[in-house]
C-alpha cells in the first residue's frame, strides 16, 4: 500500500522565500509513502506565481493552486 503525504503551502508575496521552502519539503526523505506539495498563491505582486509556475513544470509532486 503506498500513501501520499500532502504538504500545502498557503503564500502570497514570498519570491524570497517560496522557492527554498518547496526544495526543502521535496527533499524529504520518503519511506513508504509519495509527497505531494500543493502551493496556494494568494495575489501576490512580487514574482511569486511565476516562481511556482516555474517549480510545478520541474517537479511532478508540485502543484499550484490559484487562492
Amino acid at each position: 500500500m503506498s500513501f501520499i503525504v500532502s504538504i500545502v503551502m498557503p503564500c502570497r508575496n514570498e519570491a524570497a522565500y517560496v522557492e527554498h521552502a518547496v526544495l526543502d519539503a521535496l527533499a524529504q526523505v520518503r519511506r513508504g509513502f509519495d509527497l505531494e506539495v500543493i502551493v496556494a498563491v494568494g495575489a501576490s505582486h512580487d514574482g511569486t506565481h511565476g516562481i511556482v509556475q516555474r517549480l510545478a513544470r520541474a517537479y511532478p509532486e508540485v502543484r499550484l493552486v490559484e487562492n
